[in-house]
């Protein structure tokens, strides 16, 4: 199983932080274009444990329809998400909020397996971990754009 750990600090409240992460639509706007994501789930989106969001995302042409389940919800604090049907044979991301002394720290942790056995392990180093340090580096900069300033957090 692979790990991948992200945090950022956010010069804003959990409140306001946490409602922009709250919003499913707005993960059109943190995914990069590369992806083509699109959210796919009707009607107006409501995030709460229980909920399930379905998406569709092209990495290098190739489709992929994505469901994901509310595994757990805690606002402002923290929600997971659970992949029901995807690209992966098991991913699991924890969206963290804390309030810190100069803003709230955005933390995400993500467990996740490739399938496919020594293949999957071969297409995580050369496609899947570029992919994900390219993703975080687009949210860092709509971070940005959002909330005016972001600080690097090394400390996680």
């Amino acid at each position: 199983m692979k790990v991948y750990k992200n945090s950022v600090i956010v010069p804003d409240t959990i409140e306001s932080v946490f409602d922009f992460f709250n919003r499913p639509e707005n993960l059109v706007k943190l995914m990069p274009s590369f992806m083509s994501f699109q959210l796919l789930t009707p009607g107006q989106l409501i995030m709460k444990e229980g909920a399930i969001f379905d998406y569709k995302v092209s990495v290098f042409g190739i489709p992929n329809r994505w469901t994901t389940y509310i595994s757990d919800y805690n606002p402002p604090y923290s929600f997971a998400d659970i992949q029901l049907k995807g690209p992966h044979s098991y991913w699991h991301h924890v969206h963290e909020f804390e309030q810190s002394h100069n803003g709230t720290r955005v933390s995400d942790t993500i467990h996740y397996v490739m399938p496919l056995g020594i293949l999957g392990q071969l297409a995580d180093v050369c496609v899947m971990a570029p992919i994900v340090s390219r993703l975080f580096n687009h949210r860092k900069r709509v971070i940005e754009q959002t909330f005016g300033s972001i600080e690097l957090d090394y400390g996680n």
